[in-house]
């Protein structure tokens, strides 16, 4: 078959979003199939409705080179599915839900203003969302990363119930396990993500903080912020001591991160999908404290194979996670959390993806 993946991203991004479409695209590619995937660059768009437009004049003149499928993102492919539902195409279009767009707004709207740095706009309120909407009704299938999202999604749309399909993210194996058979394990904390409210790296540095009062020697690595130290600094307003920011790191170096950090902190407000970073450092045997929101349940189950935490009460998260720190019951966790990222390996996710492709072809 010949699949499209598309999505409104930079080409060198190194988020969840290009990281889904690389690893299921590369996974299928293997398997046979002939994959394309196309970013901002490859159209030379500037904005979501431009992609989405020019993606649509590359799919009317792709002509024998048509795509069996197209997986894109959000509203990025709407005006193919329109096409191909106007001119009765048999190409399949899948909406690659990577996080909801009217749920993530309902919650920013609980939010305080000080939190929430880049709030939904009402353009997108306006516009996006109808057109999301349209996407969901004329798209073949929509692709959730969460059981958390197709609920959601067939509660408030009941009518394309039928159209939901579940392809959650995956992982690699790491045949050592690396943390899992350590007798020591030095005191040093991983965070990944962005500076964005979703991620609320501010409260896992407060976290760090009061952690770090208790044990001196603690470190904490911030894994792809997207930000200088300053701008850090000043979103997080604290001491800042034993803190090292790397703005953006590589799908393959961070394998390197991974193997410094035997403890992993993520106060996510919101995932859209079960978070990889979590599944990766569960791969390598790593101890994860993650906030107790939807998407980190169906992967935690809290004190077996990793530790659920508040994400909002400061105190209380540093003494959870600076009482569990020696605990003897943490290899079996380590061992667990190995067992369940390999119960998520890209290859199962790959198989999902590909059944449901091949089911009308």
């Amino acid at each position: 078959m010949n699949i499209w993946f598309a999505a409104d991203i930079p080409e060198g991004s190194y988020g969840g979003v290009a990281r889904s479409m690389h690893e299921l695209g590369a996974g299928l590619k293997h398997r046979g199939h002939s994959v394309t995937i196309i970013t901002r660059e490859a159209t030379g768009s500037k904005n979501y409705l431009t992609f989405a437009l020019k993606l649509s004049i590359r799919f009317l003149l792709s002509g024998r080179n048509r795509p069996d499928w197209i997986i894109a993102r959000s509203t990025d492919g709407v005006f193919c599915a329109l096409i191909i539902r106007l001119l009765r195409l048999k190409t399949g279009t899948i909406l690659h839900n990577h996080g909801w767009e009217e749920k993530v707004y309902r919650l920013e709207k609980k939010l305080s203003r000080v939190v929430v740095s880049t709030p939904t706009t009402w353009k997108s309120t306006l516009l996006r969302f109808p057109l999301l909407g349209l996407m969901l009704r004329i798209c073949t299938y929509c692709m959730s990363g969460t059981v958390n999202e197709i609920r959601y999604i067939r509660d408030r749309h009941p009518q394309v119930k039928n159209k939901l399909i579940y392809v959650p993210n995956g992982t690699d194996t790491q045949p050592d396990g690396y943390w899992k058979d350590r007798d020591e394990y030095p005191p040093n904390f991983l965070s990944v993500g962005n500076l964005t409210w979703k991620k609320n790296i501010s409260h896992t540095i407060r976290v760090f903080s009061l952690i770090k009062e208790q044990l001196s020697d603690a470190r904490l690595f911030c894994i792809g912020t997207g930000a200088d130290d300053t701008t850090l600094q000043n979103h997080t307003n604290v001491n800042m001591e034993g803190i090292k920011n790397i703005s953006s790191v590589t799908f393959e170096d961070m394998k390197e991160w991974y193997g410094r950090c035997p403890f992993m902190i993520s106060s996510s407000r919101y995932e859209g999908g079960h978070p990889l970073a979590i599944l990766e450092a569960m791969s390598f045997g790593i101890l994860v404290f993650a906030s107790k929101i939807a998407s980190n349940k169906e992967i935690i189950d809290d004190g077996l194979n990793g530790y659920l935490i508040t994400g909002s009460d400061m105190e209380n998260d540093a003494d959870s996670i600076f009482n569990k720190l020696t605990q003897g019951t943490n290899r079996k966790v380590r061992m667990n959390a190995l067992e369940t990222a390999r119960r998520n390996l890209w290859s199962r996710q790959i198989t999902r993806l590909e059944k449901i492709l091949c089911r009308n072809r």
